[in-house]
């Protein structure tokens, strides 16, 4: 198993939201070594996004919007490593998505090839990156 793992958004939501596996997500963080995490600006951008979607959707208010970008933010630019994308990225990205079998969409994609070309482990809530990492060979976890 590798030493570092890469957080997708789905984990990042959980862990600043109140979801149902938020507890879940934040026993699994404790449990890690310092240094031993990371994310993406992919992740980042994803996580602005789902924010925004749950915002214009009233699932949160303004201040709660505001204050959970904040936190989150925060937290990846002090607690976790970032990464950033490079066109490789995408075109393992892109390739992953043409294995239409996988039934991997364009905004997981990235997320599998960050770790599988940087040989990390993912750590997701998603069924299907969770389904995908693990039929290309790649560890995973889920909190």
């Amino acid at each position: 198993m590798a030493l570092i793992t890469y957080v997708d958004t789905s984990v990042l939501l959980a862990l600043f939201l109140n979801e149902p596996k938020t507890a879940d997500a934040w026993s699994w963080l404790d449990r890690q070594a310092l240094g031993a995490t990371t994310v993406s600006d992919w992740t980042l951008t994803e996580v602005s996004s789902a924010l925004s979607v749950k915002r214009r959707m009233n699932m949160l208010d303004d201040q709660t919007h505001s204050d959970v970008l904040a936190k989150l933010r925060h937290f990846a630019k002090s607690q976790l490593a970032i990464i950033t994308l490079d066109h490789a990225d995408f075109q393992r990205a892109a390739a992953l998505c043409d294995a239409w079998q996988l039934g991997l969409w364009a905004g997981d994609a990235p997320h599998v090839a960050i770790a599988e070309r940087r040989e990390l482990t993912a750590c997701t809530l998603d069924r299907i990156m969770r389904e995908t990492s693990i039929s290309i060979g790649m560890p995973v976890e889920t909190p």
